[in-house]
């Protein structure tokens, strides 16, 4: 994964065991590369990204 993953992310998507996975991380990565100031974290219940 790349750099930044939030590991309360990373274990809160280990524990839905969601289908697009792959691409969901895929994802994280690009967009926590693209720039700095991006976070990650869990609110409510969800994943969100924070800038």
């Amino acid at each position: 994964m790349g750099r930044g993953l939030n590991q309360e992310v990373t274990a809160f998507l280990d524990g839905i065991d969601h289908p697009m996975r792959a691409e969901i991380d895929r994802l994280r990565s690009i967009m926590m590369s693209a720039g700095a100031g991006l976070s990650e974290g869990i609110n409510m219940e969800r994943a969100e990204l924070q800038h």
